[in-house]
C-alpha cells in the first residue's frame, strides 16, 4: 500500500489545525474558518482515498467529479455577489489543486 498520500493528508491536516488554533487564539475567527474549511478538503480525500483502495486513478477522477461541483458553486456565488461564499469555494479549490500536485507526483501503486 502506498501510505504516502495518507501521511501527506495527516500533515495537511495536522498544519491546519495549528493555524485554525493561532488564528482563534488571536481572535481571527474568519480565517480560522477558512483554515477548518482547507482542513475538510483534506479530510475527504483522504478518505476517498481509504475508500477507494488506495487507488490514485479513482481518486484523482473522485477529485474532477467534486471539485467541478465546487468551481460550478464558485460561479454562482460570483453570479449572486456572495463574497463568503465564493472565498470559501476558492479555498476548497486550493486545497483540491494542492492535492492534485502531490498525487501526481506520487508513484501508483503496483496494484492500481
Amino acid at each position: 500500500m502506498n501510505d504516502s498520500f495518507l501521511t501527506w493528508c495527516d500533515q495537511r491536516l495536522a498544519a491546519c489545525e495549528t493555524r485554525r488554533a493561532s488564528l482563534l487564539a488571536d481572535q481571527r475567527g474568519d480565517e480560522a474558518r477558512f483554515e477548518q474549511v482547507r482542513s475538510n478538503v483534506y479530510g475527504i480525500f483522504r478518505a476517498v482515498y481509504s475508500a477507494l483502495g488506495y487507488s490514485k486513478a479513482l481518486m484523482l477522477r473522485r477529485l474532477e467529479e467534486i471539485s467541478s461541483s465546487w468551481v460550478e458553486s464558485l460561479r454562482q456565488a460570483e453570479i449572486h455577489g456572495d463574497a463568503d461564499k465564493a472565498h470559501i469555494e476558492r479555498v476548497k479549490l486550493d486545497a483540491c489543486a494542492e492535492i492534485r500536485r502531490f498525487a501526481d507526483a506520487m508513484e501508483e501503486c503496483p496494484y492500481d
